[in-house]
């Protein structure tokens, strides 16, 4: 098992090589990891011209708040540490 992670690890470090500029500047971020730095790499890509703003790429990756309404009553759900 330990020799699959190793190998895997090498494959997504050489997969990550064009990228190294990106990596290191995701890297400063405080609490990005490298896990999530590459997860967010894999998911989201380099290329940010689908995301017109910031606000269209949080929205994409699910991290805006959402309100419900009901009987006109609006409320805002909360999952855990994420509001969605």
């Amino acid at each position: 098992m330990e020799e699959s992670v190793v190998a895997f690890d090498i494959r997504i470090k050489d997969a990550l090589a064009p990228f190294r500029d990106i990596v290191n500047r995701l890297n400063e971020v405080p609490g990005l990891g490298r896990i999530a730095i590459e997860t967010i790499i894999a998911e989201i890509g380099t290329d940010m011209t689908p995301f017109p703003t910031a606000a269209h790429l949080v929205a994409w990756a699910g991290l805006v708040p959402r309100f419900d309404e009901s009987a006109g009553k609006r409320r805002r759900k909360n999952y855990g540490s994420r509001i969605c």
